[in-house]
């Protein structure tokens, strides 16, 4: 069960794994550090018709949209 309003829902499990991520731009548009995350591995993805994703583009990054 997900709330009403949900517009993208992902299934999956956290493997207890890491790996390492990065170096990613932080908002300051500095490169951050490497760092060692969990691996999610997704089993289903289910949305709504034409769902709406929001996303966060770091250190002012552009699609030139």
């Amino acid at each position: 069960m997900v709330p009403a309003a949900t517009e993208i829902v992902l299934e999956g499990h956290i493997t207890g794994q890491r790996v390492a991520e990065g170096p990613f731009p932080d908002l300051t548009g500095t490169m951050d550090v490497v760092r060692a995350q969990p691996v999610i591995e997704i089993d289903c993805i289910t949305h709504r018709r034409s769902p709406i994703y929001h996303a966060l583009l770091p250190a002012g990054w552009s699609t030139g949209f």
